[in-house]
């Protein structure tokens, strides 16, 4: 987690546009809007859980790219456990 203000504000910024990225990408109905809160929410803890996957395995990001390429990849694996768990 990231302990300056800055690391916040590009944790929140990465993780807004991994959210929105991932939502983009796995929305079946493709829908135009995207709720932003959403997108955020989405886009943080999948900033938190695709840290602690690429963690697990060795990897870290170096860079705000990195960090959103992250972001995204644990946005998506976050959407894909709650449309698994829905099924249920």
């Amino acid at each position: 987690m990231p302990d300056t203000l800055a690391g916040i504000v590009q944790l929140l910024i990465a993780g807004l546009i991994a959210g929105v990225l991932a939502l983009a990408s796995t929305s079946k109905s493709k829908r135009k809007r995207i709720d932003i809160l959403e997108a955020l929410v989405i886009g943080v803890v999948g900033a938190v859980l695709g840290g602690s996957v690429f963690n697990l395995i060795g990897l870290t990001a170096t860079n705000t790219l990195g960090t959103i390429i992250i972001a995204f990849v644990g946005a998506i694996l976050l959407l894909k456990i709650l449309q698994a768990l829905r099924k249920k």
